[in-house]
C-alpha cells in the first residue's frame, strides 16, 4: 500500500470528491473507489440489518448533548467514530451482574444494590420487587452510587408482608435503549 503525506488541505478532506471517497479511519486518512451498488441485490438479512441501522441513527439524532459529547470522548480516547461506537453498543445490552439483598429483608427503608455493566454506560437501572405470587409491591429507578460508576443503589419504599419467596428484578438500560435484567429471590 502507498502511503504519502497530505498537504493539510487534502488531509480535511472527507466524502466524495469525483469518482474518489476521501475518510478518516483509525486517525488516517483514506482514499477510495467510488463503491458501485448499481447490480446490488440485499437479502432480507441484510435489509433487516439496515433497518436497525437506521433506528439506531434515529436514537442517536435524540440523545442528549452530553451524552453524545460522551461518546465523542470516547472515541477520541479510542481513536475510532463516535457514531460506529454508538452502533457497536447498540449491539450490546447491558449486564445485571449481581443483585445484593444482603441487606433487604423486605421492609422499608433498606438498600438493595446492583452491579450493572455496559459496553459505554449504563443509562438506567428500575427495581421491581415482587410477592411470591408474582404481585408486584413495588417498582423504582435505582440511583448511581458516587462512588463506583457500576453499582447502583435503590432504597425499599413499601414492605413485603410475606418475604419468604419474594424476588427482587434489576432491569438495567443502556443508551441506545437495550435491556438486560437479572431476578434475585430474597
Amino acid at each position: 500500500m502507498g502511503k504519502m503525506k497530505l498537504n493539510p488541505t487534502v488531509d480535511g478532506l472527507t466524502g466524495k470528491l469525483g469518482n474518489m471517497v476521501h475518510r478518516q479511519l483509525w486517525g488516517k486518512h483514506v482514499v477510495s473507489r467510488l463503491p458501485d451498488f448499481s447490480d446490488r441485490v440485499l437479502t432480507p438479512k441484510q435489509v433487516a440489518q439496515n433497518n436497525k441501522y437506521k433506528g439506531a441513527g434515529q436514537i442517536w439524532r435524540g440523545l442528549a448533548a452530553e451524552v453524545k459529547a460522551a461518546y465523542n470522548a470516547w472515541g477520541k480516547r479510542l481513536n475510532k467514530p463516535p457514531y460506529a461506537l454508538f452502533n457497536k453498543n447498540c449491539a450490546c445490552p447491558p449486564t445485571v451482574e449481581d443483585v445484593d439483598v444482603s441487606k433487604y429483608a423486605g421492609q422499608a427503608g433498606q438498600p438493595i444494590r446492583i452491579r450493572a455493566v455496559d459496553l459505554f454506560e449504563v443509562a438506567s437501572v428500575e427495581i421491581r420487587v415482587r410477592e411470591a405470587g408474582g404481585n408486584v409491591v413495588e417498582k423504582g429507578a435505582a440511583v448511581r452510587s458516587e462512588n463506583d460508576p457500576k453499582e447502583w443503589v435503590y432504597q425499599t419504599t413499601a414492605t413485603v408482608k410475606n418475604p419468604v419467596g419474594a424476588s427482587v428484578e434489576a432491569v438495567a438500560t443502556n443508551w441506545p435503549g437495550n435491556q438486560g435484567n437479572r431476578i434475585q429471590l430474597v
